[in-house]
């Protein structure tokens, strides 16, 4: 069936977020037939009781652009706001940037539809493009997110001219499960992936697992982006893919892309001839348009319900089909006439299967 078709199907991956985030992200995983493991390794705890937070409430109207990078920065910004009596009208004067798909989504829940989002989720290509879309000389940005984020945003915006104020909404705190397990698991060889989506969550697996398990385990190790990807190699793991989009359907499209047989024509071949070859190919995903080569009358192979038929038989209506076996000349039926009408040499149609 379908489901077992899928590339990740019978799959084990870890995921290694904070529980909400595991919960979420399991479900995505579960859609594409592989089995979840949930395992976290951080939690989330808000600042927004600090007094540098509330202090800048108050003068909130006098930034220019505002800048959430992530979901969790905009849900817990705006838990503070719950609790204060307040909603998303406390940025009528402001303009909103995010960093990634997700956030902007998030954003939106609350009736709020962010003015900018770079093409590429990092926090120094999000500097770069917001500083190439807006004139920041002399403005003041105000960016909401993780006390432990890096500064490369900050430096990018400053080196454009603008005047930022970092805020932290949040930090993360070490949580992890039953670490012990786990390890026995990777060790048995009965996890095929293991994703980390932040720095944070990197160190605090490794602190809990030891990178020796790993590296020397079956289990392959999957990023969801270059800053993620960095923080493993300095703990000393090695990193199998990073994904090319950084959120999470771009890290399990990679995931899938590892794990998908290799298609015949990617691989240079003119067609297909053996069992093997017609499987993969029957494997490929989206209509690979790899044709078999034909060996013999007796050898027709079909490529499954993923592919296009590789030839469609010629269906005729029943006054077609009577007028060809009426015709004097098609005494032969449809491959092809024993003479023409002037008494020439016997003409031969190709067959279906010559084609």
């Amino acid at each position: 069936n379908w489901f077992m078709r899928q590339p990740l199907f019978g799959k084990t991956i870890v995921t290694t977020r904070d529980a909400a985030g595991n919960a979420e992200f399991a479900k995505k995983i579960v859609d594409r037939g592989a089995r979840p493991v949930e395992f976290a390794t951080i939690a989330i705890q808000p600042l927004t009781d600090s007094n540098e937070f509330l202090r800048t409430l108050t003068h909130l109207a006098d930034y220019h652009w505002v800048i959430f990078t992530s979901p969790n920065g905009v849900k817990v910004f705006f838990d503070a706001m719950a609790a204060l009596g307040k909603d998303a009208r406390v940025f009528a004067s402001n303009k909103l940037a995010t960093l990634g798909a997700k956030t902007a989504a998030a954003l939106a829940q609350y009736g709020i539809k962010a003015d900018f989002g770079p093409t590429v989720f990092t926090g120094r290509e999000l500097g770069w493009q917001l500083v190439a879309f807006a004139n920041l000389n002399g403005k003041k940005v105000l960016s909401l997110r993780s006390e432990l984020a890096t500064d490369d945003l900050v430096d990018v915006l400053e080196k454009g001219g603008a005047i930022v104020e970092d805020v932290p909404l949040y930090t993360v705190v070490p949580k992890t499960g039953d670490a012990e397990a786990l390890r026995r698991q990777i060790e048995d060889g009965q996890i095929d992936w293991l994703t980390f989506a932040s720095p944070s969550a990197a160190r605090n697996f490794f602190d809990a697992i030891g990178p020796e398990a790993v590296n020397a385990g079956l289990a392959k190790v999957a990023s969801i982006g270059p800053v993620t990807s960095e923080q493993l190699k300095k703990l000393g793991v090695r990193v199998d893919l990073t994904a090319a989009e950084y959120t999470n359907d771009g890290l399990l499209d990679a995931i899938e892309a590892a794990e998908r047989p290799a298609c015949p024509r990617e691989a240079g071949g003119q067609g297909v001839t053996s069992g093997d070859e017609i499987r993969r190919a029957a494997a490929c995903v989206g209509g690979c348009p790899v044709r078999p080569r034909r060996r013999s009358s007796q050898h027709s192979h079909r490529l499954g319900d993923s592919h296009r038929e590789l030839r469609r038989p010629a269906v005729h209506r029943p006054d077609q089909r009577r007028r060809m076996a009426l015709h004097p000349d098609d005494r032969f039926g449809p491959r092809g006439r024993q003479r023409s009408a002037r008494g020439g040499a016997a003409q031969q149609r190709p067959g279906p299967d010559l084609v």
